[in-house]
């Protein structure tokens, strides 16, 4: 059986490819779509070439009773409010928020379709009301539904030229988030959707790559090393799937306690696994008792966490646990770069970058638990994209410490 002969550069070069594909798709699909535009009657009249656009900025807002319904929210005692801001940013509370579009159709395409790109809302329910009746679609986990246009909430609806209607969207949240409203017509939110499917599996492809590398082309071995790194790379991968919003859509719809957990859980192990597969570079013999013990200290915190993040209910809660394992995280290894710059510079360089881009992403999903900024590119994409860079690079300075192994035995 002929054996295909790849080069550990090619085959890095490749996986360099392909992240940077899935960068630029993931770029392409999610920039900041323009604002739509307010006439003076109050409402938004809707143009073929103005999308897609993003109705943020023209939504009127009211934080109600989980009671009141729609008929309630119809009447004229509510005080609305506009922050006319690109994006909504819910705050945690237990009541709920509701949202009011004025609409005009127009241009030759009259089927259309809202979305709120943030799979973590619990239940949005969506109601467009014209002269004729009321379209309404519901959909999150307390719903028991999903949308089947996304993983997130999104909806559908006919308006034809010269109608118009008044669009109410329901939201319930456990956790404070940000989120843009977009609008898109049927042909381009079709295309849209077909590009960001080719940028995950694109991202999905890289699982594979990384550990066909690490388990087969790879020559020698770092015995458990190799299984932290390859676990760390599952388990990142696993989380990202998670946490936006693919695997809910896929894997599990009705599994609630499981879209609610896994993604932090998943997250939690990927730093134990990281934090001990970048321990395994350190030589026993030559580093100091406390950097070993500070290491196993913090995995046992971590363990502890992971039972934490498994019996508790509120998500903001469990997200706020989260924080201080990252910046932990972050803290634990600077050591171990340090000790390592002693013994291979070449290499400690590589995992140096590796932990200063994850840093960068464990920066923004910080700023995302805590919501302290709004929705963007920044809170949205950042981990994957740093994530699958730090990945790369870990992998590398394994093959330059087994080339160095191989050189040092060789004399």
């Amino acid at each position: 059986m002929p054996c295909i002969r790849i080069s550990v550069r090619d085959y890095i070069r490749f996986i360099l490819r392909l992240s940077i594909i899935s960068a630029l798709l993931l770029c392409v699909t999610h920039c900041d779509y323009q604002s739509a535009v307010r006439s003076d009657s109050g409402q938004v009249r809707l143009h073929s070439e103005a999308d897609p656009i993003n109705l943020a900025a023209t939504v009127d807002y009211v934080i109600v009773d989980p009671a009141l319904s729609i008929q309630d929210i119809q009447s004229d005692d509510l005080l609305w409010v506009r922050d006319e801001r690109s994006s909504i940013d819910l705050k945690y509370n237990s009541h709920v928020y509701w949202l009011r579009i004025a609409l005009v159709g127009g241009g030759p395409q009259a089927d259309r379709v809202v979305t709120l790109p943030e799979n973590r809302l619990d239940a949005v329910d969506f109601y467009l009301l014209q002269p004729d009746g009321i379209q309404s679609d519901f959909t999150g986990q307390l719903n028991g539904q999903r949308s089947d246009l996304a993983a997130y909430p999104a909806f559908a609806f006919h308006l034809p030229a010269g109608k118009a209607a008044d669009l109410f969207i329901r939201i319930q949240s456990p956790t404070a988030l940000s989120f843009p409203v977009y609008l898109y017509s049927a042909p381009e939110f079709a295309w849209e959707r077909k590009l960001v499917l080719i940028a995950h599996l694109s991202l999905i492809l890289l699982l594979p790559a990384f550990l066909f590398y690490q388990f087969r082309l790879r020559p020698g071995s770092h015995g458990m090393q190799d299984v932290y790194l390859a676990l760390a790379i599952v388990c990142g991968s696993a989380f990202i799937f998670c946490f936006y919003g693919e695997a809910q859509r896929w894997l599990w719809p009705e599994q609630v306690w499981l879209r609610e957990h896994l993604d932090l859980i998943f997250l939690c192990l990927f730093v134990i696994s990281f934090i001990l597969s970048m321990h395994g570079y350190v030589p026993h013999r030559q580093s100091p008792l406390a950097l070993h013990l500070s290491v196993y200290a913090f995995v046992s915190v971590c363990i502890i966490m992971l039972a934490y993040l498994i019996l508790e209910p509120l998500e903001q809660n469990r997200l706020n646990g989260m924080v201080p394992v990252l910046i932990g995280m972050h803290l634990v290894l600077i050591p171990e770069i340090v000790l390592l710059f002693k013994r291979s510079a070449r290499m400690a360089r590589y995992l140096f970058v590796a932990n200063l881009l994850l840093a960068v992403g464990s920066a923004a999903l910080i700023t995302d638990f805590l919501h302290c900024l709004s929705y963007g590119l920044f809170t949205r994409y950042t981990w994957p994209l740093t994530f699958v860079s730090a990945m790369i690079l870990s992998v590398y300075a394994q093959y330059v410490s087994r080339r160095a192994m191989n050189s040092e035995s060789g004399r």
